[in-house]
């Protein structure tokens, strides 16, 4: 397969957009998401002065959220109106798009279709 999609390219071009291109992007996507995800997190806990538990893990009732992953308290009701949440203590469905909220609607829409573009891109390659 690699030998059929690489014909008339030379070993670097190969090795650049088979290899490393991916792995860069891999690497962006990681530290950068990442990154963001913590911040989003210890933002919460700072804003609704709530330590997380020994071992790192957040006491989500004390964040204010209930078993079913919604706010309940006013304080993170406050800070999910201007797009912050507690990522921990959310559901498994749609954490990525639960990070890209705080930047705007225009942004958060752009960042949104760029991460799916993303997730497509990989699944069609892979």
């Amino acid at each position: 397969f690699m030998a059929r999609i690489s014909r008339g390219r030379t070993i670097r071009q190969v090795l650049v957009g088979a290899l490393m291109a991916p792995m860069f992007y891999g690497f962006f996507f990681l530290t950068v998401l990442g990154g963001l995800g913590i911040k989003m997190q210890r933002a919460v806990e700072l804003a609704l002065d709530v330590p997380p538990l020994p071992g790192g893990h957040p006491d989500c009732a004390k964040l204010g959220y209930d078993a079913s992953f919604n706010a309940v308290s006013p304080g993170a009701i406050a800070l999910e109106k201007i797009g912050y949440r507690a990522l921990a203590c959310r559901g498994f469905d749609n954490p990525i798009f639960d990070l890209v909220e705080p930047y705007g609607e225009d942004m958060g829409e752009f960042l949104k279709i760029l991460i799916l573009m993303g997730i497509v891109l990989y699944f069609i390659t892979s």
